[in-house]
């Protein structure tokens, strides 16, 4: 079924392209079928969006690089209550900051200025040789893919606005600036027992 077809000229002011599809073919129940397998699917979604994402916090936590009482599981139900409740309080807080386009906007190129820091640091860890398991798989073409990709990365990312584009790469800059602060903080605090002792 094509919503073009059914909606013809209709399709370019219908707010809901799909609601207005099922309404325009099943009529009313189709309507309220169509609704409520939206709002299924979208529990579904944040159920499992708000069960899975906070274990980056966990871990995170759990290695140092954030309070350690974003580690902290509970007794019961054996998952990480503090850094759920966390990640579910700044969500709740980012969804009230702006509209669903700028957010969809920040977040697509937030993952994108990730994914080049990715492919760039795959440069520098062959580099360097570092391997955490036995001899690392290598895709063939050496570093032309990783450097292909970056490539992409970048044009994708100059079709961004500047406004847009400035507040991608400031998540990334205080999320980086962060992680340095921690880095250094936890690298002081196992110098000091050496300090003590001599």
């Amino acid at each position: 079924m094509n919503a073009q077809g059914v909606l013809g000229a209709d399709l370019a002011v219908a707010k809901a392209p799909l609601v207005a599809t099922a309404t325009a073919v099943f009529g009313p129940w189709g309507t309220r079928f169509l609704v409520a397998a939206t709002i299924l699917s979208a529990a579904g979604y944040l159920t499992a969006d708000v069960l899975c994402n906070p274990r980056s916090l966990y871990a995170l936590a759990e290695s140092g690089q954030l309070p350690r009482k974003l580690a902290i599981v509970h007794p019961r139900f054996g998952t990480p209550a503090i850094a759920i409740g966390t990640y579910c309080c700044l969500c709740f807080v980012v969804a009230l900051s702006a509209s669903f386009r700028q957010l969809v906007i920040i977040a697509s190129s937030g993952t994108l200025l990730l994914y080049l820091i990715c492919c760039l640091g795959l440069l520098r860890l062959r580099a360097r040789h570092i391997a955490t398991a036995g001899e690392p798989f290598r895709v063939p073409g050496g570093p032309l893919v990783p450097l292909a990709a970056s490539a992409i990365i970048v044009w994708m990312l100059t079709t961004l606005e500047r406004k847009e584009l400035a507040a991608a790469a400031g998540l990334v800059i205080v999320s980086g600036a962060a992680y340095g602060i921690r880095e250094r903080v936890n690298e002081k605090r196992k110098r000091r027992p050496a300090n003590t002792l001599n």
